[in-house]
């Protein structure tokens, strides 16, 4: 008989094989809440350096609306990465690509 493991746990190892943490992980999931998945395909998260967080851009409209919504953004993970025992803070969006 063949023994089923749960998808988290298989999520979990790939992770781990990719060296991917569950913070970071997390972090992606945390921008995809706040941004919303279609916004969160056209604004796309490519990692984090020191306080900042860097993006990749679809096109100028994005890079627009970026701007103009980036404090707000910066609150809402900020506060999602605070009430999930995360002990950071990011001051700035960077875009690095477009």
């Amino acid at each position: 008989m063949e023994k089923f493991v749960k998808i988290d746990e298989i999520i979990k190892k790939l992770l781990k094989k990719y060296g991917i943490s569950e913070e970071l992980k997390f972090l992606y999931d945390v921008w995809e809440l706040v941004l919303g998945k279609d916004m969160a395909e056209k604004i796309k998260l490519c990692g984090i350096k020191n306080d900042e967080l860097l993006v990749s851009v679809e096109s100028a409209i994005y890079h627009h609306h970026l701007k103009l919504n980036q404090n707000e953004y910066l609150q809402k993970i900020n506060e999602l990465l605070l009430n999930n025992n995360f002990n950071c803070e990011f001051k700035k969006i960077k875009v690095v690509k477009k």
